[in-house]
């Protein structure tokens, strides 16, 4: 999944070197939230990806034949009059600063998927970048994947009540759902229920859940089955503590909550733990 700039240099990008990784099969970004987007156009940059799997309504925001951004569109889904700190950030992370002094190491989304458009150079140097919308509706498992081949990692994204949901899977093997901003965590209850290959879950919206209990379905299925939740990087940043002053405090509660449906050795936080890694076999 997506990622801030900062994570995608410390953490993302140093890692993918040290395991000798440059080519992705897909970008994941579930949200138009900074958070998840930021660090989306380091990655296209330094890596080969064939993919870059965007929520519907901002793919609709690309032509995909070119790359090239539609601005009105993405008025239209990111208002530039809003006043929302995080959809100031969004789309910075898409067009660039106003003022042009974004830094060099870190590009705007719009400049690198033009630069990797699908033309036919670019496919023939094999850095084309393709564009796709996360599927409308939830699909049942045995129609889940989008990607197919012995020893990858299927991956399909789908929505969740409207959210952008991923699901990482090895043929055969286990599965992981990367739940993103998902604020419905009876509806993921219900996906793992009827999918017995999900072994690991991604705590929706970083675990800063609004209602914290609603949690618990989630776990107990997570639980039955022996599996693992994993809460990405700790509490969320000063910005949303100013637009969800919650949060921090319902994060605290979503991994308490965790821990005892789970037992604290079942439940990984990176904040805590550093670098989390999960083996789907």
């Amino acid at each position: 999944d997506g990622t801030r700039v900062s994570q995608a240099e410390r953490t993302v990008l140093p890692r993918l070197s040290a395991l000798g990784i440059r080519h992705l099969d897909a970008l994941v970004v579930l949200s138009a939230r900074p958070e998840r987007l930021d660090g989306a156009a380091l990655v296209l940059e330094q890596c080969l990806v064939d993919r870059l799997v965007l929520p519907p309504e901002l793919a609709a925001c690309f032509d995909p034949a070119t790359n090239e951004l539609d601005p009105a569109r993405l008025d239209a889904v990111l208002p530039p009059d809003s006043g929302d700190i995080a959809v100031a950030e969004a789309r910075e992370a898409i067009l660039g600063p106003a003022d042009g002094k974004r830094r060099a190491t870190n590009p705007s989304l719009a400049a690198v998927l033009r630069a990797r458009r699908p033309s036919a150079l670019n496919r023939l140097l094999g850095i084309a970048v393709r564009i796709e919308a996360a599927d409308g509706a939830a699909a049942p498992q045995q129609q889940a994947y989008n990607s197919e081949g012995e020893g990858e990692a299927p991956v399909s994204v789908f929505t969740v009540n409207g959210a952008s949901v991923a699901r990482i899977g090895a043929p055969g093997g286990a599965a992981m759902l990367l739940c993103g901003d998902c604020d419905d965590p009876g509806a993921l209850a219900a996906f793992i229920e009827a999918d017995p290959a999900v072994r690991a879950v991604s705590a929706p919206c970083h675990g800063a859940l609004d209602r914290p209990a609603e949690a618990e379905p989630l776990f107990r299925a997570l639980a039955a089955r022996g599996g693992v939740a994993v809460f990405e990087y700790g509490p969320p940043r000063a910005v949303f503590k100013r637009t969800r002053p919650s949060a921090p405090k319902n994060y605290r509660a979503t991994l308490a909550l965790a821990a005892e449906t789970l037992g604290t050795d079942r439940v990984r936080s990176t904040d805590r733990d550093g670098l989390v890694e999960l083996e789907l076999r």
